[in-house]
């Protein structure tokens, strides 16, 4: 389970808060912050990534802290999708980098690597074991 109090006690705007993920907007990083938590796919799974590339434009914010910490392996399609439609929208909404707390499943792990490994645009991506860790080089 993640650390309530690091990665929600700056919460600022919820954009999108379902069962399986949550997407809000960091004051302290001036970060999007996008945590899933169970297994979704398909429809659902895009509109929460939508979700994340809109709370950067609307916020003007030009980093994500993505926790994948309890993220389950993505689908195949959901990966593709991530890598060659969402990574570009998410740079067309300004994401410039997006910091990545390592998934606890290997696989899971994998399935996010693909994505950052697939992806065409050129936001700077890293993977970091804290929460710590990952904020601070987004505020570097």
């Amino acid at each position: 389970m993640f650390d309530e109090t690091v990665l929600s006690s700056n919460r600022e705007e919820t954009f999108f808060d379902e069962s399986f993920a949550t997407v809000w907007h960091d004051d302290e990083t001036d970060a999007v912050v996008a945590q899933m938590t169970s297994y979704t796919e398909g429809a659902a799974f895009r509109e929460y990534m939508d979700a994340v590339a809109d709370a950067a434009d609307e916020t003007r914010s030009d980093c994500v802290l993505a926790d994948t910490r309890e993220q389950p392996t993505l689908d195949t399609a959901d990966q593709e999708w991530a890598a060659t439609e969402w990574g570009p929208r998410a740079e067309a909404s300004g994401v410039q980098k997006l910091a990545t707390i390592v998934p606890e499943s290997v696989l899971a792990e994998m399935s996010v690597q693909r994505v950052f490994d697939e992806s065409p645009d050129d936001i700077e991506r890293e993977f970091f074991d804290s929460v710590a860790d990952a904020k601070s080089w987004l505020t570097d």
